[in-house]
């Protein structure tokens, strides 16, 4: 028993410690739109020089045209417990303003090692894509990314065009 306190004891303290040291935001959030997975994960593995010249990164889709959709906090900051817990919720609306797509929880990350990555991807990428139906314009993409670990969270606009 005396054991079960004392592990308790130190969560709380790391815990205590992470948000005694909170900076303002744990980095930025983006939405990236590319056309496959692997597009994503090289450009949340890359540089931020380097990100620009990464082919297959979008900004306008095609009815049809099957994209992978991804939510990245950049410039992210390990937590002094070392533990990372990140969750958003996205909501697309379309150029009327009418909701296309709204989900909590839709991703989350557990894992981020400093040495490797310059920005947490979260996971999973979601597959996205617009019916024939669908209106053309620019759409409206806003994710709320919360670090449950701090207890703070990041909000982000992007925009993408849909055309035939």
């Amino acid at each position: 028993m005396r054991w079960l306190s004392l592990t308790v004891l130190v969560s709380v303290r790391a815990l205590a410690q992470d948000a005694g040291t909170l900076p303002a935001t744990p980095g930025k959030a983006a939405v990236v739109l590319a056309g496959d997975p692997e597009t994503l994960e090289r450009w949340a593995s890359a540089k931020p020089a380097e990100r620009a010249k990464l082919k297959g990164v979008l900004d306008t889709l095609k009815v049809n045209e099957r994209v992978a959709l991804g939510i990245v906090v950049d410039g992210y900051q390990l937590p002094k417990s070392r533990s990372v817990d990140v969750v958003a919720d996205l909501t697309i609306t379309d150029p009327d303003g009418l909701q296309v797509l709204e989900r909590a929880s839709v991703s989350n990350a557990r894992l981020f090692d400093p040495r490797t990555m310059t920005a947490l991807l979260l996971e999973p990428l979601l597959p996205l894509s617009f019916p024939v139906t669908a209106r053309e314009g620019v759409y409206t993409v806003r994710a709320t990314v919360w670090d449950q670990v701090r207890g703070t969270s990041l909000r982000v606009e992007s925009h993408f065009t849909l055309a035939r």
